[in-house]
């Protein structure tokens, strides 16, 4: 409805897919995970620009992509301790071009506004059974919010859990039945139970959202 937009990629045809993003702590730059084909060449990487295009940089070096491989993150948590990323099943930290494993079984990363807090999307190694779990920034004090039914179970499930800018409250994609008259976007509360959040009939047909 108005403003500018941006287009930082715009003069870098070499990236032909782009994962996550995140912003930096002051709002200044992106973060994204990127696949770029030079001559062939494939190549991964965790990579920084500012919104105009310019000042692109490769932090760190990732396993080389296929082509039919889908996004590793649906968003990158960038901190003043680093930049927390899931991969191949687990949170990691990167961090003056290197990496470590903050834990594991870990699918999907999202930071609070203030930059405070994270909430990742869990699957067990053996049962692929679904769990929330909330925590500070630099992947302490993680507590469980929510476990789900095992895998073989019917029952709910909370998709891309994104906190508000405090981290007290989250926005979650809940799915029980596709009929369910309460399956949709709901607002959760973290110290609440999830069955009780309020739906957000007005998102209801929201692919992407953020809440910062």
């Amino acid at each position: 409805m108005g403003g500018r937009i941006w287009k930082p990629l715009a003069r870098h045809p070499e990236f032909y897919f782009v994962g996550g993003i995140g912003w930096s702590p002051h709002g200044t730059r992106l973060v994204f995970d990127g696949d770029t084909d030079v001559h062939g060449r494939l190549a991964a990487g965790l990579w920084t620009v500012r919104l105009d295009g310019t000042g692109l940089r490769r932090l760190l070096q990732l396993p080389p992509p296929r082509r039919d491989q889908g996004p590793i993150n649906e968003a990158l948590a960038w901190t003043s301790r680093g930049i927390l990323y899931c991969d191949r099943g687990a949170l990691r930290i990167a961090r003056h071009g290197h990496s470590r494993v903050l834990f594991r079984h870990a699918y999907s990363v999202h930071i609070s506004g203030d930059g405070r807090h994270i909430v990742t999307e869990h699957f067990g190694r053996a049962s692929l059974r679904q769990s929330i779990w909330y925590g500070d920034a630099d992947g302490t004090h993680q507590r469980r919010l929510w476990r789900g039914p095992k895998a073989s179970d019917s029952g709910v499930s909370l998709l891309e859990p994104v906190p508000d800018f405090h981290g007290r409250d989250l926005l979650v994609n809940r799915s029980s039945d596709p009929s369910a008259a309460d399956d949709g976007l709901v607002a959760w509360r973290v110290a609440g139970d999830p069955a009780d959040a309020q739906l957000q009939a007005f998102l209801s047909h929201a692919d992407a959202y953020t809440w910062n």
